[in-house]
């Protein structure tokens, strides 16, 4: 049985690019517990909501997000690592999301002993990758996306460029927030030739450049059953301030991917039993 802390990143979209309830943390490959995590597909979580007193218990399916599998062949001259894809591209283009999300210091745990791969400028490098945290994710389907796809909907002429002004609307469509003073410098960056306009798929060579080490996996649970024990509804609303007693409801997945929900049965009923109907 494996049991470790993990830090709570975030929620994977499911296949319709919804960011439903598949919570994810990363993982270290050259660690040992990384490899057990993808051998030992059935996970349980305990998630503990200190302000509010909530505790869920999330039991469900343990999924891992790699880079690529390949064998290795030798062409005529040198070594070649074929690929095939290991995951759905999708989840390909989250995990670089994840990695993108990671401050400094935890790429740098994860590129050990290699160094850190920026674009120079370590200001400017931290302000490509918030941006392209946004540009990656389509703001109304949640579906991941190649980075430039946020820029060619402001390109109205479809020249395959955008001005200063078309650049900042790109930025707050894909809900990057910026001050003016980092759109600048980050504006400045691309338009290094000062020609007041810049392609924007340089963005998607920056994002294929920004390499990702293969030991940076992203490990996800896919829940089919979760419990609450805490004050008020299912849903969390707590009607009486002052009623500090608490429920112990089970939510699960149906057969239709519905979630429904029953009470807890008492303990003496022994584990897993529920008593009453579905709400």
């Amino acid at each position: 049985k494996l049991n470790r802390v993990v830090v709570f990143r975030g929620f994977v979209p499911d296949t319709e690019g919804q960011p439903k309830d598949r919570l994810y943390y990363v993982a270290d490959a050259k660690i040992e517990k990384a490899e057990q995590a993808m051998r030992d597909v059935d996970a349980e979580m305990t998630w503990r909501f200190k302000m509010t007193k909530e505790t869920y218990i999330i039991t469900g399916r343990m999924l891992t997000i790699r880079s690529h599998r390949g064998d290795k062949v030798y062409g005529d001259l040198e070594e070649v690592k074929l690929t095939v894809e290991d995951e759905e591209q999708d989840l390909l283009y989250y995990r670089r999301i994840a990695w993108n999300a990671c401050n400094e210091k935890e790429r740098i745990a994860f590129m050990y002993p290699e160094p850190v791969q920026t674009l120079g400028d370590r200001h400017v490098d931290n302000l490509m990758r918030v941006a392209l945290q946004g540009l990656c994710v389509n703001i109304e389907t949640h579906a991941a996306q190649d980075p430039a796809t946020a820029f060619s909907l402001v390109d109205k002429d479809g020249s395959g460029t955008v001005d200063y002004g078309e650049f900042c609307v790109a930025l707050r469509a894909g809900n990057v927030f910026m001050g003016e003073a980092e759109r600048k410098a980050l504006w400045a960056f691309l338009d290094y030739e000062k020609e007041g306009e810049v392609e924007y798929s340089e963005f998607s060579r920056y994002m294929r450049q920004m390499v990702i080490p293969e030991n940076f996996w992203v490990n996800y649970v896919e829940p089919y059953q979760v419990e609450r024990i805490g004050r008020g509804t299912p849903y969390g609303v707590v009607e009486d301030p002052e009623d500090m007693s608490e429920t112990h409801w089970c939510y699960y997945v149906q057969d239709d991917d519905s979630w429904a929900i029953v009470p807890k049965g008492e303990d003496d009923y022994g584990e897993g039993y529920f008593d009453g109907d579905l709400v």
